[in-house]
């Protein structure tokens, strides 16, 4: 029987990975769960909205998908507390080594794994899509999706140049699924999200060695977006795929079910694909330098300088 194909973005956020899950979503045979890494706290417990607006225990897809699986509230209280422990960055050798782990964190971390396949099983058994796209961004996460069995994970490791994501995680913005109170998206000192930033993507470059991987820059996919697509499409070999729903660097997004994700997961519409290069008006020079120098090494890796 063939592997469930799962489409995972890894990227640091705001480098346009909820984007680029939007564009993959409109491909015939996907269905996009947006960030779902985050679906046992935002979405079981808080009933935070999904991408189709409704509270996610008003999602007659969402119902659907759960009802598949043997998920109640002990459950996704449980996950999320397993998440909190072996879904870390720090954790990355253990996921990788089961040899450095220790007996308590081996079976906490196969009882986080056997989770995941329940919520992806429930998806594959509801929806049936050709495949899922996951764009959770979290390389550890990775790394778990990796070692699922009934699973065939394919990585695209989604970069941004790091002063354009520093830029933006400067930036105020509002997170409309939480529908109950004000909220904003974490906001970080520059020099911050560059030490996150480099660190990040080192651990995403680990990605290609245990499975399908994919590079992609966020200013080419919004430049030539069918060309990239393409690519990605190719590389998970699914060839032939029709795009031809990319006009002219403009999209006609549907509606999805993410149920996680930047606030643009809530558009429908045309929208028109184009690099938000405001940082480089409007970054300050002192920030501009100390990123730059940070992230020196890897920006010009990436091609950035």
């Amino acid at each position: 029987m063939p592997k469930q194909k799962i489409l995972y973005i890894a990227a640091h956020s705001r480098s346009g990975s909820t984007i680029l899950d939007r564009i993959l979503g409109q491909i015939d045979g996907a269905f996009t769960v947006g960030e779902i890494r985050n679906i046992w706290h935002r979405s079981f417990a808080e009933n935070q909205l999904c991408g189709c607006s409704q509270k996610f225990n008003e999602c007659q897809i969402w119902q659907k998908i759960v009802t598949n699986t043997n998920i109640d509230t002990n459950f996704s209280e449980g996950m999320y507390k397993l998440s909190r422990v072996v879904d870390r960055y720090k954790k990355i050798p253990q996921i990788i080594y089961p040899s450095l782990r220790t007996n308590n964190l081996s079976k906490q971390m196969i009882e986080f794994q056997e989770g995941l396949s329940e919520i992806y099983t429930g998806v594959e058994k509801a929806v049936k899509p050709e495949f899922i796209v996951d764009s959770s961004k979290s390389s550890s996460y990775a790394m778990h999706l990796q070692q699922l069995k009934g699973f065939d994970v394919h990585v695209v490791h989604l970069v941004r140049d790091s002063r354009a994501v520093a830029f933006s995680r400067l930036r105020k913005k509002k997170r409309p699924e939480i529908h109950w109170k004000d909220e904003y998206m974490a906001q970080t000192p520059a020099y911050k999200t560059g030490y996150q930033w480099d660190l990040m993507n080192f651990s995403m470059d680990l990605l290609q060695k245990f499975g399908g991987y994919s590079l992609v820059r966020y200013e080419d996919c919004m430049r030539n977006p069918t060309g990239v697509v393409d690519k990605i499409m190719n590389d998970m070999g699914l060839y032939n795929k029709n795009i031809s729903f990319i006009k002219d660097k403009h999209i006609e997004l549907g509606m999805d079910h993410t149920v996680s994700g930047n606030p643009m997961r809530f558009k429908v519409g045309d929208i028109e694909l184009r690099v938000d290069d405001q940082w480089k008006d409007e970054m300050t020079k002192f920030d501009r330098n100390i990123v730059t120098a940070i992230t020196y090494t890897q920006l010009k890796k990436y091609g950035y300088l």
